[in-house]
């Protein structure tokens, strides 16, 4: 289907990373090291909030979840910061429960929805009716359009989705993102492989484009060399949406309260006014 198409690659990397450790040191150091995590996430602006999983109890931060038990200690982390972090989580961790590796790519904004390719591929490999349980798609205001193969609780979870419209922008026009879930045994593999060094940018990519060849479906990149930009986009902050929603909702209240009764008045009622 996407065979000859080969668009540019802006990421590949890990973008969700769940570990557990029972080992009474590694524990220790698991814990340890997410909390320091976590205290990254509060500079950044992030609120820390309470946080449990399966009756142990910690906090949530950003992208950051850590809890302890009497017995173990599990770590979470999303988005780029997974990646950045995952050798150490390797080391620390007995298990990987789950990790998520993503690839974003940029093409034409115009006339390319591999969601709309991937459902009618599948329809035509698949004629089956009963095969066709496995894939699906769905529409909303956040996501946009997302294709995904299999069921959340499966090992192995597909889903392909438009980033430009998910990210609300943030990603140029144009961004398509595939991401292969992986749980259970096959995410603790991964944990062994990052053990003995860090997956590359283009084995990452291999790893994507091999879950959905499993299904029969290319994918529209090149998987051998992967050149990615020295820029890459910005995790938002817990204050960066505060920002957006004062741009949105309240500074139009603001300036026509300035309109009426001056800037003064709207500033030493916030008590912002420096006499």
């Amino acid at each position: 289907m996407y065979e000859g198409i080969r668009y540019p690659i802006m990421e590949s990397r890990i973008d969700w990373l769940t570990a557990t450790s029972s080992d009474p040191a590694r524990r220790s150091v698991l814990g340890s090291f997410g909390k320091a995590l976590l205290a990254e996430e509060r500079v950044e602006g992030n609120d820390q909030t309470p946080f449990t999983a399966h009756g142990a109890t910690g906090n949530r931060c950003g992208h950051v979840e850590v809890a302890e038990g009497s017995e173990w200690s599990l770590l979470r982390v999303r988005s780029d910061l997974a990646h950045r972090v995952a050798p150490a989580i390797a080391t620390w961790s007995d298990r990987w429960t789950r990790v998520d590796y993503c690839v974003t790519i940029i093409a034409p904004p115009v006339d390319f929805d591999p969601t709309e390719d991937y459902w009618a591929e599948w329809h035509r490999l698949w004629p089956d009716s009963r095969q066709r349980s496995v894939l699906g798609r769905y529409q909303d205001t956040r996501m946009g359009r997302t294709i995904y193969i299999g069921k959340r609780a499966s090992a192995i979870y597909n889903r392909c989705y438009n980033k430009h419209v998910e990210s609300r922008g943030r990603y140029p026009p144009g961004s398509w993102r595939w991401e292969v879930e992986l749980k259970k045994e096959r995410a603790n593999l991964e944990r062994d492989a990052w053990i003995n060094g860090p997956r590359s940018n283009s084995s990452i990519a291999s790893v994507v484009a091999h879950g959905w060849s499993r299904q029969h479906l290319t994918v529209p990149w090149q998987t051998e060399i992967v050149s990615l930009p020295s820029g890459r986009v910005r995790r938002r902050s817990d204050a960066d949406r505060r920002l957006s929603w004062y741009e949105r909702q309240v500074a139009p209240t603001i300036a026509q309260v300035i309109a009426a009764r001056g800037r003064r008045a709207v500033m030493e009622s916030l008590g912002l006014w420096d006499t």
